[in-house]
């Protein structure tokens, strides 16, 4: 069975990945959708509304026909239909301060998601900076293994050449499992390494995955110069999170306009359109001649008296005929003056005073914890930058002494305890320059991002 090949992914396509895979960044995302529906409404709140109703009922014994306001004692089925608009003339701002407040909140969540995304950037950064640490530690581990066991077949020929004695042998014997079980280590560090990144990047554990080492270069001295205050004034404009707070601070003055608009009258402007309709509904066709004979007697005589009478002439009116005979409209004005509502408006006011102060204690507490971060952050590089000095030069003073303890072990002047206590200081000093190149570099993402620049290798 031929195994499937793993893909090389790189630290941007890493990101881009965990922007779209990531669980708690879509949700963010939903609130900006929901904040952007939110504002379409406070837009539409300046037009007219229009609403329609309809009603059919039936009615039993003596009632009052709708479209006559007749009493009959007749069963009947009734209609009703209208339309209604209103339109608020004045509101004391109160529309258009929530129209802005709906902008305002949009922007807050459009700056809250790219908060989230650019802490997403920065947390992928780290672990694939932590597999790539993985992935030269490995390296290292698997050049010293092969070393020690290239010295180990060596001294292996001396050995049964009788060149090298056996205590020697064993003692290289030793070293080289134990070389072995720092490289089993290394490939154990590196798959996990390379879990933890596959789960941030939401990609299945048994899924083939590997990562790029890009070429890059360190040069500790560009970030020397960089001052906390100069940092943390760049944090300023390109933090998110205090953009985020800011807008929420003028979300919350915009909310006390609000409030306070609640005491001051309000102009509505009001029409309808109403219709009705009956089963025992009627249209008059006209009228007829009708000719009623009587008796009489007049003087004594009897005889027969014919009058002449006007009768109107019905029929059943249908549906849309009594619509349009029953058609009513109206129009008006209704002005609202609030005089005292329990205490509502009132505490409306107060809540959203409090809010407003609230949003600008944590304006100041987001600018607190930004400059704190800046400034742990400079200093950490600053640090970072010296310990990697440090350990260059460590490295380079134990690597010229093992090469220096490798010659006098094969000229016989050191014994292998000497040799192996030599290579261990190398073996350590190599290491401590990878965390250390490794915490430089997460050192230096950290500062770009308060910086404002992209994360990228």
């Amino acid at each position: 069975m031929v195994q499937a090949q793993e893909e090389l992914w790189t630290l941007q396509r890493c990101i881009d990945r965990a922007e779209q895979k990531n669980i708690s960044l879509n949700i963010s995302s939903l609130e900006v959708e929901s904040a952007d529906i939110q504002r379409k409404r406070a837009a539409h709140s300046r037009y007219p509304n229009l609403n329609g109703t309809a009603s059919f009922g039936y009615n039993f014994g003596r009632t009052i026909d709708p479209t006559s306001n007749e009493f009959i004692a007749t069963s009947l089925g009734f209609n009703s239909i209208s339309l209604n608009a209103g339109m608020t003339l004045f509101a004391a701002n109160r529309i258009n301060n929530s129209i802005r407040q709906a902008k305002v909140n949009k922007e807050a969540a459009l700056a809250t998601y790219e908060q989230a995304r650019q802490d997403l950037a920065l947390q992928v950064a780290n672990l694939y900076l932590n597999a790539l640490l993985a992935k030269e530690n490995l390296a290292i581990a698997q050049a010293q293994y092969d070393n020690t066991l290239n010295q180990l077949k060596r001294n292996r020929i001396l050995a049964r050449e009788g060149a090298l004695n056996k205590a020697t042998l064993l003692d290289f014997e030793a070293e080289e499992a134990s070389q072995a079980q720092n490289l089993i280590t290394a490939e154990n560090t590196l798959q996990l390494a390379l879990l933890q990144l596959k789960q941030a990047l939401l990609i299945p554990a048994d899924e083939a995955f590997d990562i790029i080492k890009p070429d890059f270069q360190i040069n500790p001295s560009a970030y020397e110069i960089q001052a906390s205050k100069y940092v943390y004034q760049s944090a300023l404009s390109t933090q998110y999170s205090i953009k985020a707070a800011e807008l929420n601070l003028e979300s919350a003055r915009f909310e006390k306009r609000i409030a306070q608009a609640a005491f001051y009258p309000s102009l509505t402007l009001g029409g309808n359109l109403n219709s009705n309709y009956s089963t025992q509904g009627r249209t008059l066709l006209g009228t007829d001649l009708v000719t009623q004979q009587f008796p009489a007697s007049f003087n004594g005589e009897t005889g027969i008296v014919s009058f002449a009478s006007p009768q109107p002439i019905f029929e059943d009116a249908n549906w849309a005929t009594q619509i349009d005979e029953n058609l009513g409209y109206g129009f008006g004005l209704q002005l609202n003056v609030p005089i005292y509502t329990n205490y509502v408006n009132a505490a409306s006011y107060q809540l959203a005073k409090i809010s407003e102060v609230r949003a600008e204690k944590q304006l100041n507490l987001q600018e607190q914890s930004v400059r704190i971060d800046v400034e742990r952050a400079v200093t950490d590089l600053k640090a970072a930058s010296k310990s990697y000095r440090a350990s260059e030069r460590s490295f380079e003073a134990s690597d010229v002494a093992y090469q220096n303890a490798l010659k006098q072990f094969e000229l016989g002047t050191i014994s292998s305890f000497d040799l192996f206590n030599v290579q261990q200081r190398q073996q350590t000093a190599q290491q401590q320059l990878l965390l250390a190149k490794y915490d430089y570099l997460f050192r230096q993402k950290i500062v770009d991002f308060y910086l404002g620049q992209p994360i990228k290798l």
